[in-house]
Order: C-alpha cells, then sequence, then structure tokens
C-alpha cells in the first residue's frame, strides 16, 4: 500500500478525480418543457423582429 501512495504523491497523480458538475436533463416531452430567455443584454442586441430570443437547451445542442 505504501509503494502505490509514494508513487502517488512523487508523480502527482491524484487518488481519487471528483466530478462536481450535475447536468439536469428534462426528459418530458418537447411541448412540456420550460424554456429560458437569453439575457437581457444579448435581447438588446437583436434585431426588433428577431424570433431567437430563447437560449439552446442541451437538447437543442444535440439536435442541431
Amino acid at each position: 500500500m505504501f509503494a502505490q501512495l509514494t508513487t502517488h504523491l512523487i508523480l502527482s497523480i491524484p487518488l481519487y478525480h471528483l466530478s462536481p458538475t450535475l447536468k439536469f436533463i428534462n426528459i418530458f416531452p418537447y411541448q412540456e418543457h420550460y424554456f429560458v430567455l437569453k439575457p437581457q443584454s444579448l435581447l438588446n442586441q437583436l434585431k426588433p423582429n428577431s424570433t431567437d430570443i430563447l437560449c439552446a437547451s442541451i437538447i437543442d445542442k444535440y439536435l442541431n
């Protein structure tokens, strides 16, 4: 056990890796999804007749 620990310490290899990110993927039918509007700063930059006001969801990302 001490040989493995020593090797990890000398080579600066972590003994474990944590992944703190968590993604929520809404699996309800698309018609029942909640959508998020783009921030006001981005909405101000759009043309007045633009309909591109929603943030892309993770599902949109993979559909495209």
